[in-house]
């Protein structure tokens, strides 16, 4: 979809052979990065001010994403925008029913320890 706006996409994504010399020049080089919440994206600390940072916020981890990189990319003069995963773009929704516990109340601890993925529904997206 991004490519069909007229951005140029560059997927990264690092592991532990990765050199942090390529992270730094890719992410410095980008007008817009969007990842999803976890570690790898205290990787933001390498993009330059004023440009953009999109977070994918999965379920229960709404309070970290806001602490650990919402917050920090204020004071790097970063635009940021979280976007939180609706319960149906987890792999929980369907491994779970949907007024389990796990989905209902994600804040619960458990979750932080299930394994799951999170899709983002491109139609609930909005486009500036």
């Amino acid at each position: 979809m991004s490519e069909k706006i007229g951005f140029e996409v560059e997927v990264l994504r690092p592991d532990w052979r990765t050199e942090l010399v390529k992270i730094y020049w890719v992410l410095n080089l980008s007008d817009v990065v969007i990842g999803v919440h976890g570690a790898t994206m205290t990787h933001f600390l390498f993009m330059r001010p004023g440009y953009v940072l999109i977070q994918v916020i999965p379920l229960g981890t709404s309070w970290g994403a806001k602490a650990y990189f919402g917050e920090p990319t204020r004071k790097l003069d970063l635009n940021y925008s979280g976007y939180k995963n609706f319960p149906t773009e987890s792999s929980l929704y369907d491994n779970y029913g949907k007024v389990d516990p796990v989905l209902k109340n994600p804040a619960m601890k458990p979750l932080l320890m299930l394994p799951y993925l999170t899709m983002v529904d491109i139609c609930q997206c909005k486009l500036y």
